[in-house]
């Protein structure tokens, strides 16, 4: 028996058998999928891909304002910030006196992932800034997220040099 998934499913079977499919499968992906195509496309002239998109952006705008919120209310004093136009992700500009390296290396001991994202400018000069996306999670998480990301920045400034 061999396992092989699919995009929408998972097939277990015979090794020849799984390879028929496989062929089918590349055939289609190569050819379209009437079927599927009329489905979404069924989905589109009833709406509901345009209701879909209109409640996941209220949910995105939600998250990408409380992450603001928290930035401003809790990480002021050591970065800045301003509201995306567009995206779900902020350019966070700290200060000159918390190193990103050494805030990723106390981060994750914290339980926070930061990213290794080197900015720079127009004239290739390092920027002391990381950018931190919210789509993923939502507003506990969020909050939680910065809170230890805050908790990280105070460690760090207490220590000695």
């Amino acid at each position: 028996m061999q396992f092989r998934t699919f995009v929408g499913c998972k097939i277990v079977g015979p090794e020849n058998l799984i390879r028929k499919i496989t062929k089918l499968r590349r055939f289609i992906d190569c050819h379209g999928n009437p079927a599927f195509e009329r489905a979404i496309a069924t989905l589109f002239r009833e709406g509901v891909i345009r209701r879909h998109l209109k409640k996941a952006l209220q949910i995105y705008r939600a998250r990408r304002d409380h992450f603001c919120k928290l930035l401003e209310s809790e990480l002021s004093a050591y970065c800045t910030s301003e509201i995306p136009e567009g995206g779900l992700a902020d350019w966070v500009q700290f200060e000159n006196s918390i190193p990103l390296d050494a805030l990723r290396k106390i981060a994750v001991e914290n339980g926070l992932v930061i990213s290794r994202t080197v900015i720079q400018n127009s004239d290739g000069q390092k920027i002391n800034a990381i950018r931190m996306g919210c789509a993923s999670i939502n507003e506990k998480e969020l909050t939680e997220a910065v809170s230890v990301l805050k908790t990280s920045i105070l460690m760090l400034l207490q220590k000695p040099n």
